[in-house]
């Protein structure tokens, strides 16, 4: 099972004042990634996979956006490239090529849908959500 940890499980960090309580306070930023720079660590070995993929998460065995995405409490929601551009990387080093494969596939049939006005349905829409058990290799 993909989000099992030695210890059985995996959870989201703690909340305080509706922000992880890594959020740098001085300024932007994650401090265990901060601190992952600074000592020339691979953040992934520190960090949970959880918090690497956020704002992307697992729930169901299904990849989607979390919570606060759809909701659009996340401050940098509608900013800059999406989701998927921005978690690319993160998506390939826990899944692999062909998970990426699958999902840029899925992303380049729902780009071409927006740019030629489809009028379909959400429900015929692609969907970047995945079953975790189809991207794996």
């Amino acid at each position: 099972v993909l989000f099992r940890s030695p210890g059985g499980g995996s959870v989201r960090t703690r909340v305080e004042g509706r922000r992880c309580v890594f959020l740098n306070q001085d300024g932007r930023g994650c401090t265990i990634h901060m601190f992952c720079n600074e000592m020339g660590i691979e953040y992934q070995e520190l960090k949970s996979i959880v918090d690497c993929l956020f704002p992307l998460t697992v729930t169901d065995g299904v990849l989607a956006p979390a919570d606060e995405v759809d909701d659009r409490t996340l401050v940098c929601v509608g900013k800059g490239e999406t989701l998927y551009r921005g978690l690319r990387n993160e998506v390939q080093y826990y899944f692999g090529d062909v998970a990426v494969a699958t999902l840029d596939l899925l992303e380049s049939q729902s780009v071409a849908l927006m740019e030629h006005g489809n009028s379909t349905s959400n429900a015929q829409r692609p969907t970047l959500n995945a079953k975790v058990s189809d991207l794996e290799s």
